[in-house]
């Protein structure tokens, strides 16, 4: 940053850097909300006979490859977000971790309720 420049003057590039730190932001979040996932759902089947719901990642749910899958998608997503330049990229990631958010707290709440009947 230029010296003589004061420090509330944004150069050209910090909305595009902005952009990039949002996105990163919300990878992070959905890396974080997918290990959350998966950690629930293992346990969710493995001690109260619970079913994966989705048709495509429940063949691969207590494996390697759902492990691969699990954690791999938000890497690469966390790595396309380094290279945002577009606002409705962000947008589509916000959406996404919202519906992500949802998704979870929905698998947390029934796995405290069944665990609260169990005990």
């Amino acid at each position: 940053m230029d010296a003589t420049r004061p420090r509330s003057v944004r150069g050209p590039d910090s909305g595009l850097e902005a952009l990039r730190a949002d996105a990163g932001a919300l990878a992070v979040a959905l890396f974080a909300l997918s290990a959350l996932d998966l950690v629930v759902t293992r346990f969710a089947i493995s001690h109260l006979g619970a079913l994966e719901v989705n048709p495509f990642f429940a063949p691969f749910v207590e494996t390697d490859v759902g492990l691969v899958l699990k954690f791999g998608i938000p890497i690469s997503i966390l790595w396309i977000s380094s290279r945002v330049t577009m606002p409705h990229a962000v947008t589509a990631l916000r959406v996404v971790v919202g519906i992500y958010v949802v998704v979870a707290l929905i698998g947390l709440v029934q796995v405290a309720r069944v665990t609260a009947q169990i005990l």
